[in-house]
């Protein structure tokens, strides 16, 4: 008998929380709903995105100040890649000729990436920094400036 009124308990509490619980469906508002959620993941995945990319542009940044210190990397690679360049001032030291030279940092950005790249469009929007400069005789790099 008391396995009886048990079931039978759980019976009518199950059938009064299903009628008190039921609530038409509305597909308008389900569709509303799914079309709100999923602006809510692309915008998400849009901001992470747009993280992802600042940190790799800072990323890049920092490998440009390391090759610039290692003198000929930098160097080397901005030759290898056709890298134009201006020339914004001229000096002989020590039987040397130096050079102030200014990178445009676009131009540095497809060289690494491309000019189609996703980290070309970023950078198209944040256009930041804009140019590189430092002194160089050919062989060493000085005085480098990012800005």
């Amino acid at each position: 008998m008391l396995e009886f009124k048990s079931i039978l308990t759980k019976a009518l509490i199950l059938s009064t929380l299903s009628i008190t619980s039921c609530k038409s469906w509305d597909p308008d508002i389900q569709f509303e709903n799914d079309v709100k959620k999923r602006n809510r993941e692309i915008l998400l995945l849009e901001n992470k995105s747009q993280m992802e990319k600042k940190s790799e542009l800072n990323v890049f940044i920092e490998y440009l100040s390391e090759s610039i210190a290692n003198n000929n990397e930098f160097l080397n690679w901005s030759q290898n890649k056709g890298i134009s360049y201006e020339v914004t001032a001229r000096s002989t030291f020590k039987k040397k000729n130096w050079e102030t030279r200014e990178y445009k940092f676009s131009d540095l950005i497809i060289a690494r990436y491309g000019l189609q790249s996703e980290m070309m469009s970023f950078y198209r929007n944040v256009n930041h920094p804009t140019n590189i400069s430092f002194i160089t005789n050919g062989e060493r790099c000085i005085n480098p400036v990012i800005y």
